[in-house]
């Protein structure tokens, strides 16, 4: 999996238990590696394999509020 620089990770790998079930940010790929990355944990970061990683996923709370998407209304034309 390809991940980019900020997106959100947790660690799934068996290595360092420490970090199961923490958030981390990927902060780089490392250099002519493709599925390696530099994971930043608050405290440490961490060079890790992408098959040691995967997407962070916010569970939903019972009251959280779905964000409603409304559709722009079209213009007759460009002047308005």
């Amino acid at each position: 999996m390809k991940y980019f620089p900020g997106d959100k990770v947790t660690y799934r790998g068996t290595r360092f238990n420490d970090l199961r079930n923490r958030l981390g940010e990927v902060c780089s790929q490392v250099r002519n590696s493709l599925d390696t990355y530099v994971v930043d944990f608050g405290d440490d970061s961490y060079v890790l394999r992408s098959e040691s990683l995967s997407r962070y996923k916010p569970s939903k709370e019972p009251g959280a509020k779905e964000l409603e998407v409304q559709v722009r209304r079209k213009r007759s034309n460009d002047d308005e």
